[in-house]
Parts: C-alpha cells; structure tokens; sequence
C-alpha cells in the first residue's frame, strides 16, 4: 500500500502539519460532566461489588469445611475492602 504525502514531495514537515495545539485545561462545565460520569461509574462498580458480596455470602453458607471456610472469607474480605475504597473515593468525588 502505499501513502502519499503532501505536494512537498510526500513528507510531512513543521510547515505542512501547522503548530500543535495547546491542550486547554477542562472548564467547569467539562469537569462537572467528567465528574458526573466518574460518579455513575463509580455507583456501577459499588453496585457489582454489592451484588458480588451478596453472591459470595450466599455461597459461603452453603459450603462447608475449613478450607471453602477461609477462602470465602478471604474473598468477602477483599470484595468488601474494594467497596470500601469505591464508596469513599464516590463520596469525596461527591463533595467537589
């Protein structure tokens, strides 16, 4: 396949691709709306670690030994410590 360039001979230089373009930092409106999304992720993702949790109990109390014992409360453990940081980076998110 070949590619064409511009009328300059089919190289690209400074003079044919123009200045770049300063990245302008978001306004307030662009951070109220990035925000407001981050917050939706961030209620999905509690909302899965939630339903997660509530699995994970369900199927504890149906296994029995010490061994399905300690792996399900590592599980819940580590869920809950998830949901824990989501829910607190939701709530300062929140307060911006």
């Amino acid at each position: 396949m070949n590619v064409v360039g511009p009328a300059s001979g089919g190289r690209y230089t400074s003079a044919n691709i123009g200045p770049a373009k300063r990245a302008e930092p978001p306004n307030e409106q662009e951070r109220t709306m990035a925000d407001t999304e981050d917050l939706a992720e961030l209620e999905q993702r509690i909302e899965v670690l939630r339903d997660n949790l509530r699995q994970l109990v369900e199927q504890a109390a149906g296994y029995s030994g010490a061994e399905d014992e300690e792996r399900n409360a590592d599980r819940i453990a580590q869920q809950q410590s998830e949901l824990d940081a989501l829910i607190a980076k939701r709530d300062a998110l929140a307060k911006k």
